[in-house]
C-alpha cells in the first residue's frame, strides 16, 4: 500500500567515489562502510532521522522536520572535517549533501518523489564537504 507524509530528505553522496573506487575499490568500501556506521547513522538517529537505505556511495535519510535534518547534516559535515581526519585514507573524503522538504510517497520502508529527486538534484549540485539546502528547508528550518 503506497502512502503519502511531508517529510524532509537528506541526500547524501560520496564526491568522487567512481575515481576512488577505480583506483583502490576495497580500501574505499572500507572506509565508507566506517564513515556510514559509526558516523552517519548515529547522527541520524540522535536527530531523529530514519536511513532510508544506503547506496553504494551515499544515503537517502529522512526526518520529520526541517530543523532536524539541517542540524544532522551540519554535524556529520562537521565530524568529517575534525582534524586529524577520522576516516583513514590516502586522500580526504568529501560528502556533499542535498536537503529538501516536500510530499513523499511511502511504500513499505522506501520513499519515492519530488522529495526524493529534489534533495537529490542538490547533492549534485553541492560542494564537495557542503550541505545544499532548498529555499523551502531553509524557511522552515
Amino acid at each position: 500500500m503506497t502512502d503519502r507524509r511531508l517529510a524532509t530528505i537528506l541526500s547524501i553522496d560520496v564526491a568522487g567515489y567512481s575515481r576512488m573506487m577505480q583506483s583502490d575499490a576495497g580500501a574505499v568500501l572500507k572506509v565508507l562502510n566506517t564513515v556510514f556506521r559509526s558516523l552517519v547513522k548515529p547522527k541520524v538517529a540522535a536527530n531523529g532521522g530514519r536511513v532510508v537505505k544506503l547506496l553504494g556511495d551515499g544515503a537517502l535519510v529522512e526526518f520529520p522536520s526541517a530543523f532536524q535534518a539541517v542540524t544532522c547534516a551540519i554535524a556529520i559535515q562537521e565530524d568529517m572535517r575534525q582534524v586529524p581526519l577520522p576516516y583513514a585514507y590516502r586522500e580526504t573524503i568529501y560528502l556533499r549533501m542535498g536537503l529538501h522538504a516536500g510530499d513523499v510517497l511511502v511504500e513499505g520502508e522506501d520513499i519515492f518523489g519530488d522529495g526524493v529527486n529534489i534533495a537529490a538534484r542538490l547533492q549534485t549540485a553541492a560542494q564537495p564537504g557542503g550541505i545544499l539546502l532548498s529555499r523551502t528547508v531553509a524557511d522552515l528550518a
